[in-house]
């Protein structure tokens, strides 16, 4: 019994002793855990713990943060295939902010590791990881585009880690840092560091491969093509990643495109095209490579065309219809065929609806053409689509625009003899005859409304059937515009309201909420500025309503003998302002010709005979006909010998003594109206009366006789202000100061107007009590100018040239608008308060600024406040606002 009572007590578990020796491991681990975090001791433990803990806990966290946001920019960056690509993708700001929230996860992770364990002891980081994490942070900032930030840390890197390879990866990111900044001269010697350290084989390979895409970069970001190559190539052979090799090829293959090497660039797209890119670029390489072949010497071009043709069949080019038919017209221009290709590029620009830069490029190749084939008015309106879609920065862009607005006021003058003529056409007809037409334009109208909607409606309808619809769509639709003469299909004529748009907003991308944005810079407008833009927009669609309505167009048909005449001066001042562009500034010396001599034709006794004699003399002596060029100077002198133009033919130096006789009054005017403006109204008195009584300066006796009355107005009251308005009108009948005067007389005293036509009535007899007078709110001022007689257009280029002369300081923004179908408006803003308005209406009416050419006809000029702008805008009634000025302003 005691034998089994011992076996069964040894069979039972074994318990453990609960001593002092069962509790030494766990004790000694815990032990070596607490020495092994702390960061102050600088022993293996210690460093290999805290670099353990930080790779494998906050520094792997962040960094797969930081790669998953760079993953979002990548594929977010939209490359523009019309131009060199960038080494890198970054995008633009709105895609690097799409990636913020992973680069700030990234940087508080790093940081909070260097927070945490960081071992800098005796002037040396211990952690091994610290570096990374520094990286990290300099990086994350980079695609956060805080490039001041990110190259803070990059200098902290190179400067703490100098011993370590982390410096040459710093390196090679505050180059790019600086890249981005233009900082270009600070690279050299980071270059210079960097390119020993590979020498000696010093830096990692990581760096090898990296350099010379960041040289690349480099150069490519100063526009210097040629120094990016050798680089490029070098990339191209040290880096394994395909996607880089790839890219690199490309952009290689640019370059020699650019720099017209051919072959060059053709064998490097075929290259790209073999290694199967993603489609964009698959699709550019092949359609360059095309365009390179074409222009090598002994390139088969017909080859070229028939795979340019097999691509705008394949259904999966639908997209980039615009590119291939741009291609295929530079193989038709390569074969000197010009006319075929200016029709590939108008299918290219129809087509490129979705692709501004394309259509750009198109636009402006083919404005190109048709310049060059004087046909003015396509290469107008194409000009104008070109400019609309460039960048500011695009080579050449001013002398562009320069070309752009001598073409548009050529095309203004065009078309104005052609609107007169039509309209002089219908004036002559029978009533039924001329209502049988207006009918028949009203109908032409509806039936493109109608159009336009069932257009509409099928696309919507049918857009779930993809692309290939949409572009059957817009082939229809460049068919439309290549045949019909309606406004709205006319690239010609539409181009004036592209103009007008720029006029208004500068040149916009499409993008969101563009209209609330200004051209300056993207500052926010001001709640004025978005009410009068909705105003403006509520005017056109009044003018657009009335195209329906027979009266709006028998408002502008001359059926009365001052109409006609009034006509005929326009078309006689647009025939000459054509000659005069012809001439001097297309070089188009046959078409000069054309325009002066139709001119003199159609209206012998006209005022602008003498001068477009002179011309004729000009521009037969530039082409070498002699002869020609003496009988019209003989015509000039002897038919008008007493014109400023026979004096200057007569006499060599009289122009250069005219300018300098025009200069020394021009200076005393100026001199004068500067104290008028300054309120030293005496001594601006002493020196009017002075001069006017010197005969010297009688070719400016007019200016002074206005100025002198503004004088009297504001020292010797309203009566002997009005007398001394009298006195310029009966002084100096028929100048521009004498018609001034006489509309300041007619809103002084309105009651003893007598001018024909006029409805104005006494300001006592007139309720204006919809207006408020408040004289301290912001203010406008408008130019109210007849359409039949007067051209906002001229007028308002000549403000903005008095604006940017007189009140440069101002900043004042000019804008025009309909006000009826006889009235145009033009709006200057914004003044402080109504004496500010008024001291810019005084300047403007005294000086004359606006009359003559730019403002004959029945014009006002007034001052409002901001607040009563809306109320005018939707009353409309000139006499009543008026007779509001006169009795609130003059006092």
């Amino acid at each position: 019994m005691i034998f089994r009572k011992r076996m069964n007590t040894s069979n039972m578990p074994h318990t453990p002793n609960k001593g002092f020796g069962g509790i030494v491991v766990p004790v000694f681990l815990l032990l070596l855990l607490v020495t092994g975090c702390a960061t102050d001791k600088d022993a293996w433990l210690n460093r290999n713990f805290n670099a353990m803990t930080t790779r494998y806990n906050g520094y792997f966290n962040g960094l797969e943060s930081f790669k998953e946001g760079v993953v979002m920019v990548e594929s977010r960056h939209e490359d523009d295939y019309t131009m060199v690509l960038p080494v890198f993708k970054y995008g633009d700001q709105t895609v690097a902010s799409s990636a913020n929230s992973y680069m700030d996860v990234a940087i508080r992770k790093a940081g909070t590791q260097i927070q945490k364990r960081s071992m800098y002891i005796r002037g040396k980081e211990r952690n091994r990881m610290i570096d990374n994490c520094w990286m990290l942070i300099g990086k994350a900032h980079f695609y956060k585009m805080e490039y001041e930030q990110a190259g803070q840390t990059f200098d902290f890197v190179i400067a703490r880690f100098s011993d370590l390879p982390t410096r040459y990866d710093a390196m090679l990111w505050k180059i790019r840092t600086n890249n981005q900044l233009n900082r270009y001269q600070d690279n050299e010697a980071l270059f210079g560091m960097l390119q020993r350290s590979i020498d000696r084989k010093e830096a990692p390979h990581r760096v090898r491969r990296l350099y010379p895409l960041v040289r690349a970069d480099f150069f490519l970001q100063q526009g210097n093509l040629q120094a990016a190559i050798t680089p490029l190539k070098q990339a191209i052979r040290v880096n394994w990643r395909r996607g880089v090799k790839t890219r690199a090829m490309y952009i290689l293959a640019q370059i020699y495109h650019e720099l017209e090497q051919y072959e060059e660039a053709s064998h490097y797209y075929k290259r790209v095209s073999n290694r199967n890119p993603d489609y964009e670029m698959t699709f550019n390489a092949r359609i360059n490579h095309a365009r390179c072949y074409s222009m090598v010497a002994g390139g088969d071009g017909s080859t070229i065309k028939r795979q340019l043709n097999r691509m705008i069949r394949d259904e999966k080019n639908v997209d980039y219809l615009d590119q291939i038919y741009f291609a295929l017209a530079e193989v038709y221009i390569a074969e000197n065929n010009e006319s075929i290709a200016m029709d590939k590029l108008r299918y290219s620009v129809a087509n490129a609806d979705n692709n501004p830069n394309q259509k750009a490029l198109s636009s402006l190749l083919l404005a190109d053409l048709c310049f060059k084939h004087e046909n003015y008015a396509d290469a107008q309106a194409y000009y104008d689509s070109a400019v609309t879609y460039l960048e500011r920065d695009y080579p050449h862009y001013d002398k562009l625009m320069k070309r752009h607005d001598i073409l548009s006021r050529l095309v203004n003058n065009i078309m104005l003899v052609q609107t007169q003529d039509s309209l002089q056409r219908l004036a002559k007809m029978p009533e039924g005859e001329r209502m049988r037409i207006i009918n028949g334009i009203i109908a032409e109208i509806e039936r493109k409304e109608r159009e336009a909607k069932e257009r509409e409606r099928s696309n919507q309808q049918f857009q779930q059937f993809g692309g290939s619809l949409q572009s059957h769509t817009r082939n229809m639709q460049h068919q439309q515009q290549q045949t019909s003469e309606w406004y709205f299909d006319n690239p010609a004529t539409r181009s004036f309201g592209y103009t007008e748009f720029r006029n208004k907003w500068g040149d916009r991308k499409l993008e969101d909420m563009w209209r609330i944005h200004s051209r300056r810079g993207g500052v926010l407008l001001t709640e004025e500025e978005l009410r009068l833009d909705s105003i403006r927009q509520d005017s056109l669609k009044q003018v657009a309503a009335r195209l329906k309505e027979p009266e709006f167009y028998l408002e502008n048909i001359p059926l009365t003998p001052e109409a006609i005449e009034e006509s005929n001066l326009s078309i006689e001042r647009a025939l000459y302002n054509m000659g005069y562009i012809y001439f001097h500034e297309l070089s188009d010396y046959d078409k000069s010709i054309e325009s002066f001599s139709k001119q003199v034709k159609r209206f012998p006794e006209g005022n602008m005979v003498p001068p477009a004699y002179y011309q004729l003399h000009q521009v037969y002596n530039r082409v070498g006909f002699q002869d020609l060029a003496a009988r019209y100077k003989n015509k000039l002198t002897q038919e008008y010998p007493e014109h400023e133009y026979a004096k200057i033919l007569a006499d060599p130096n009289y122009l250069v003594n005219r300018a300098r006789e025009t200069d020394i009054r021009n200076r005393f005017y100026e001199q004068t109206f500067a104290l008028y403006s300054g309120g030293q109204l005496q001594d601006a008195r002493l020196k009017v009366d002075s001069a006017l009584n010197e005969r010297s300066f009688s070719e400016i006796h007019p200016r002074l006789s206005l100025l002198q009355a503004m004088i009297v107005g504001k020292t010797s009251g309203k009566e002997a202000y009005i007398d001394a308005l009298e006195h310029t009108v009966a002084s100096y009948k028929g100048t521009p100061e004498s018609n001034h005067a006489q509309k300041l007389l007619t809103l002084l005293k309105p009651e003893q107007t007598d001018q024909p036509g006029d409805k104005l009535e006494a300001s006592g007899s007139i309720d204006y009590s919809i207006y408020s007078f408040q004289d301290k709110t912001r203010h406008l001022v408008l130019v109210v100018i007849d359409n039949k007689f007067g051209n906002a257009n001229r007028a308002q280029a000549t403000l903005s040239d008095f604006n940017r002369r007189s009140f440069s300081p101002k900043n004042l923004n000019l804008s025009s608008t309909v006000l009826s179908s006889n009235h145009d408006m033009i709006t200057i803003s914004s003044f402080t308060d109504g004496k500010d308005a008024m001291t810019y209406y005084n300047a403007l009416v005294s000086q004359n600024i606006i009359s003559g050419a730019d403002g004959e006809g029945d014009m006002a000029i007034f001052v409002i406040s901001s607040e009563n702008y809306p109320i005018f805008f939707k009353d409309r009634d000139l006499d009543k606002y008026r007779a509001f000025f006169v009795d609130h302003y003059f006092q």
